[in-house]
């Protein structure tokens, strides 16, 4: 099994390796590297959690406390994943949740596809 080194608590810990999900890419692809194809986006989650990926046991404080998962890889502080043990010491992060939530681009297409549910809604009236 990969073993990676993790910081936890000021200390370095030898813990099986996290993987990304698909979900916790396609996130990261749509809040962090939006310009980016989700190959290229799923291979610099990989590269940042392997390289400053920090193992904590509580969610960032800009973060909703309603995620129920144990642990959390932090990257640079700004990107949390939650990570789910699946089966033993394997580790999966299911998701990708950013400071500052979403990218402009996909703040764009949300209120672009809000926009066009109001409108048929009033047009049901």
């Amino acid at each position: 099994m990969d073993t990676l080194s993790y910081s936890v608590s000021n200390q370095t810990v030898g813990l099986p390796k996290v993987r990304p999900s698909d979900r916790a890419v396609r996130r990261y692809h749509q809040r962090g590297k939006p310009a980016h194809n989700v190959g290229c986006a799923g291979e610099d989650l990989e590269t940042a959690i392997t390289a400053g990926g920090e193992l904590v046991s509580n969610p960032p404080s800009w973060m909703l406390s309603a995620r129920t998962e144990a642990l959390f890889v932090v990257v640079g502080g700004s990107v949390a994943l939650p990570v789910a043990c699946n089966g033993g010491a394997r580790r999966i992060a299911v998701s990708c949740i950013a400071d500052n939530s979403i990218s402009t681009h996909e703040r764009d297409g949300r209120t672009l596809g809000r926009g066009r549910r109001q409108q048929a809604r009033r047009a049901k009236r």
